[in-house]
């Protein structure tokens, strides 16, 4: 018997034995009105014990259902919990990357980033006749990163700038900041007075609500097989 099986089983058994108590209480209560009043006994001891039958038939079943909401209430409380470990380990283990691998993915990460900052660019010239791109981009990584990978990381943007992965004028004016990014891992991008954050953690945040429910069908069909 599981753990949450033990805790459904025990208040659905406590009511009983409750039951059992209202019952002998009810018992002996219609002894004491029989050795009273023979005449009314047997009428009043049959609804002592009816009234207390219904009482015990009320008491377990909301013992029944208050097992069901605990049964409910500990499930998704586990799901909940597996969810929030599966996404901390995949965050682990983007962090526990060699270091190759993790600067190619930060690579990628931005020149995606560069794209989409030319894109807005483009947008505000078109819509306002607004230029805003700044004199430089600035790119915060955190303490680890930019010691380890920012050399390998400002040479590849350079590469993917001359093979048309990210925009080559962006790529030139882009300078690595000498502030410490307080993230996680990944990247932020500074153009301006602008920030955009693309921190795995808040990448992984913007991602949750589309994956959550494939995870919790995952833990579902797990379930139903165990």
């Amino acid at each position: 018997m599981t753990g949450l099986e033990k805790i459904t089983s025990r208040i659905i058994e406590d009511a009983r034995a409750q039951a059992q108590d209202i019952l002998d209480e009810a018992t002996e209560k219609s002894l004491a009105v029989r050795a009273q009043n023979q005449q009314n006994a047997q009428a009043a001891c049959d609804r002592l014990i009816e009234q207390a039958e219904k009482e015990c038939e009320n008491l377990i079943v909301r013992a029944k259902s208050s097992a069901a909401m605990t049964r409910r209430n500990v499930e998704l409380t586990a799901k909940s919990e597996m969810i929030e470990r599966a996404f901390s380990r995949a965050m682990q283990e983007i962090y526990d990357m060699d270091r190759e691998r993790y600067a190619a993915l930060l690579l990628s990460l931005l020149c995606k980033t560069l794209n989409a900052q030319r894109e807005s660019e483009r947008d505000s010239m078109r819509l306002y006749g607004e230029d805003i791109a700044p004199a430089t981009y600035e790119l915060m990584l955190n303490a680890r990163d930019n010691a380890d990978v920012a050399p390998m990381l400002m040479t590849g943007i350079r590469n993917a700038a001359a093979a048309g992965k990210a925009p080559a004028d962006m790529a030139a004016k882009l300078k690595l900041s000498a502030k410490v990014a307080p993230i996680d891992g990944g990247l932020v991008l500074r153009c301006g007075d602008i920030e955009t954050n693309c921190s795995f953690s808040m990448l992984l945040a913007g991602i949750r609500p589309e994956l959550e429910p494939r995870i919790q069908q995952i833990l579902y069909k797990d379930q139903k097989k165990s």
